[in-house]
């Protein structure tokens, strides 16, 4: 009995001393934590994890993310030690709703976790976005709201976010919004917060309007996609401020194709910005599912010949007042592998020729010394026999006067 009592004790220690929160599972391979809502205590404290949460998921939320009452979500993240983090391993937070549940978050839910990176909300019913709610993630490489639906947002709702490429290994600078919008329109001025962002995705998310300046703080915007969504025509000189864009997407956007509405034609051939996808009009009835271009091209003349490059059968991306089909994109890239095959066919041949050169010329010089060196041995020999039957003749011209004078 008392062996077992003190088994029992051992056991209950063991468990005490050791083990993640509740709820709580360690991925080593992906140096992440996911804790399920169903059955996580909270608050989740830094102190109870085994492992530092280099990344975090909270997963099946369906409800209220508290910040103090009756008890806050976090306790003490603030004191994380992440000088033991991956570096090639960009420290990621994600909520992820249990089948389109509800999220609910205040100021300070989020209180400590300002060393994530990446912050993604996930498949969420997300019932307010309150003022400066998410000023606690602070610099941020990527910031997605991404599928589910967003109730009421508040003007602040981002301040204090900033969403910027940062030095992880992929940087972006990313801004993505996929949730449905309750009321199809982003407050205005809701996006001054976001001065370094450097790409704003806004697909398929219900937007009906679209507010002449709401991208105006956004200078160092590089990419901006707005497909699948309400409205049918964006405000004249809503990219004027975007110096430095260099793609639009508007594609399956229903446009009310008018010489007005489609200014942007010239924007972005005289700015040379690409436009990806294809801008077709839905009105008026004449044009509905051709393409703006198409309409620019008859209905409205101006200074600037707005033509799509691309508007034959084939496809292609436009730049500027040039097509490249892809067709002739695949033909120049197999160009180039196969010229890049020639160029070093040629230079291994010609290396070789210059080797088997090299090799004969030297062949040739060695044999050339061979017979000189023949050649001057001849050449004393005769020289020598030369001088002997001189000196014989010399001699007998010799014996032959004595004879005479005798």
């Amino acid at each position: 009995m008392t062996m077992t009592l003190n088994v029992y004790v051992i056991v209950l220690v063991l468990c005490t001393v050791s083990g993640d929160p509740m709820g709580c599972t360690y991925y080593s391979t992906e140096l992440k934590y996911e804790c399920s809502a169903r059955s996580w205590t909270l608050p989740l404290t830094l102190s109870d994890f085994d492992n530092v949460p280099q990344s975090l998921s909270l997963v099946d939320v369906n409800g209220n993310l508290p910040a103090t009452n009756p008890t806050a979500t976090f306790s003490g993240f603030g004191a994380i030690n992440t000088s033991s983090f991956d570096p090639n391993s960009v420290p990621t937070f994600t909520i992820r709703c249990y089948q389109g549940g509800m999220l609910i978050y205040h100021a300070g839910t989020f209180t400590g976790l300002g060393y994530f990176q990446n912050v993604r909300i996930q498949n969420c019913e997300v019932i307010a976005m309150p003022d400066e709610a998410l000023q606690d993630f602070g610099d941020v490489n990527y910031f997605g709201l991404e599928g589910g639906a967003i109730g009421d947002m508040g003007y602040d709702a981002f301040k204090g976010l900033n969403i910027g490429p940062l030095a992880v290994p992929n940087p972006l600078g990313t801004f993505l919004l996929t949730s449905k919008l309750d009321n199809k329109v982003l407050p205005n001025g809701i996006l001054y917060a976001l001065e370094n962002v450097t790409n704003i995705v806004i697909d398929n998310a219900n937007v009906e309007t679209l507010q002449t300046d709401m991208f105006q703080v956004s200078v160092k915007l590089i990419s901006l996609s707005l497909r699948h969504n309400l409205f049918t025509s964006l405000p004249e000189n809503m990219l004027s401020s975007l110096l430095g864009l260099q793609t639009l997407s508007i594609e399956g956007i229903d446009l009310e194709c008018s010489c007005d509405n489609l200014w942007f034609l010239d924007h972005c051939q005289t700015n040379n910005i690409t436009i990806r996808g294809p801008v077709i009009c839905n009105s008026p009835s004449t044009y509905t599912n051709k393409k703006a271009y198409l309409y620019k091209k008859e209905q409205c003349p101006t200074a600037i010949s707005t033509v799509d490059p691309c508007e034959n059968s084939l496809p292609g991306v436009s730049v500027g007042t040039t097509c490249l089909y892809y067709l002739d994109i695949t033909a120049f890239a197999l160009l180039l592998v196969s010229l890049s095959l020639v160029i070093a066919t040629v230079i291994i041949t010609i290396h070789t020729r210059r080797q088997n050169e090299d090799e004969d010329s030297s062949r040739s010089d060695k044999e050339g010394q061979r017979q000189r060196k023949l050649s001057g041995s001849s050449f004393n020999r005769v020289s020598s026999i030369s001088t002997l039957e001189e000196e014989v003749s010399v001699v007998r011209q010799g014996d032959d006067i004595s004879d005479q004078m005798l």
